[in-house]
């Protein structure tokens, strides 16, 4: 490896994070769903709330070379990929929705 030279580009970081970031939203579906009841449901919700904040401003950050338009499309790439590993893990961990009707 040569000194001053990223061992990994900004794409691959760019990519790495938001698979950490998908993959860690997904993994805590399970983990709230037992208590989905005693709090687990807002804590998923909140949890995936910062997920889509979170890697919709990863590409301002770690992209800073590409211009705004490159940039505006992976932040909602991103965004959209948060969302949908939030709602996949809502449903494959079978989250209860509703806990009481009365």
């Amino acid at each position: 490896m040569h000194a001053g030279k990223p061992a990994l580009s900004s794409h691959a970081t760019g990519l790495a994070g938001a698979a950490g970031v998908g993959v860690a939203t997904f993994a805590m579906a399970f983990g709230a769903a037992p208590h989905a009841c005693e709090g687990g449901l807002t804590f998923y919700f909140w949890f995936g709330v910062a997920a889509m904040l979170a890697l919709a401003a990863l590409p301002w950050v770690v992209q800073r070379e590409q211009s705004v338009p490159i940039r505006l499309a992976w932040s909602a790439g991103f965004a959209s990929f948060a969302a949908a590993m939030w709602i996949a893990g809502l449903f494959v961990a079978n989250l209860r929705i509703i806990c009481r009707l009365f």
